[in-house]
């Protein structure tokens, strides 16, 4: 390899790692399986969802917020229970990604995400992606 083409690949490593990390830490936690949220909104467990169970859900979810509990609202009591919820899912992320429950994350345990990236923007399927590939692809890998 010439010089050149080390250079060129080497700026497109730390390219795709600079996007990698940038995107990790915008990133919206990722909501929880559907499972999941229809096992807790299922208070009796019949298999089913009614209203009356949506309605359970949203008054206990307003009572964990209400800190005062004065039955409203303040926005720092909003704010607080928004950061609450995102620190239950990085928590819960962190669990299913520390799968020897160490409190580390390994190389192997971090995950796969240079590999995703490439499958969702190598439009062509060559095996690499170019700049247009990767902007086609946007955000979280929605084509454009």
């Amino acid at each position: 390899m010439t010089s050149n083409t080390l250079k060129g690949v080497s700026l497109c490593t730390t390219l795709v790692a600079a996007m990698a990390l940038a995107s990790a830490a915008q990133a919206k936690p990722p909501r929880p399986a559907p499972e999941e949220i229809f096992a807790k909104l299922d208070a009796d467990g019949d298999g089913a969802v009614t209203q009356i169970e949506l309605e359970a859900a949203k008054a206990e979810r307003f009572a964990r917020a209400d800190a005062n509990g004065d039955g409203l609202l303040s926005q720092e009591e909003a704010a607080a229970a928004k950061e609450a919820r995102r620190s239950e899912m990085r928590d819960a992320i962190w669990s299913r990604q520390d799968a020897n429950g160490d409190g580390f994350l390994s190389l192997d345990e971090m995950g796969d995400g240079e590999s995703r990236m490439m499958k969702r923007a190598d439009a062509d399927g060559d095996g690499a992606m170019t700049l247009e590939e990767l902007k086609a692809a946007g955000p979280r890998g929605k084509r454009q």
